[in-house]
C-alpha cells in the first residue's frame, strides 16, 4: 500500500501567506487543502509526517479569512454610521 504525500509545507506557507499579506487568495486555499488532507491523513490514504504543519496551516488560513472578514465588516460599518 502506497500512501500519498503529504501537502504540509505548501498548506501551511498559504497559511503563512494568507495571515501575512494575501488575505483571502491564499487564505481559504490553506484551509480548504488543510481539511482535505487531514480528512485523507485520518482515513489512512496519507502520509501523516506533515499532520502538524497541516493543521497549523489550515488554522491560519482559518483565522486570517476570520480576521479579514471581520475587519471589512468594520470598516464598512464605520463608513455607513
Amino acid at each position: 500500500l502506497t500512501l500519498m504525500n503529504h501537502r504540509g509545507k505548501q498548506i501551511l506557507m498559504l497559511g503563512i501567506l494568507g495571515w501575512v499579506c494575501c488575505s483571502y487568495f491564499t487564505a481559504i486555499p490553506a484551509w480548504i487543502m488543510g481539511k482535505e488532507d487531514l480528512k485523507i491523513m485520518e482515513e489512512g490514504r496519507m502520509n501523516q509526517d506533515g499532520k502538524d504543519m497541516t493543521k497549523i496551516g489550515m488554522i491560519l488560513g482559518m483565522v486570517s479569512s476570520i480576521v479579514s472578514t471581520v475587519a471589512i465588516v468594520f470598516l464598512v460599518l464605520k463608513e455607513i454610521l
